[in-house]
């Protein structure tokens, strides 16, 4: 898996946002609300989708194996 600082997050925001209907998020506030969960564990996410039809849920997840 790759390192946060080893992904170029300004290219995969992107080829998200040219590939996937919907919202692409990367802005800190967007991030901290889905960092939080019920259990005891803080991960933050390197970015935040939402595919407006499933059809776009391949291709972000795509994406997603490539980034690591």
């Amino acid at each position: 898996m790759a390192a946060a600082s080893d992904i170029d997050l300004a290219g995969l925001e992107r080829a998200l946002r040219a590939e996937v209907d919907g919202e692409v998020r990367f802005d800190a506030g967007s991030l901290g609300a889905y960092s939080t969960d019920a259990s005891n564990y803080r991960q933050v996410p390197l970015g935040v989708v939402g595919p407006s039809h499933r059809v776009h849920r391949a291709p972000a997840l795509a994406h997603g194996a490539v980034a690591g």
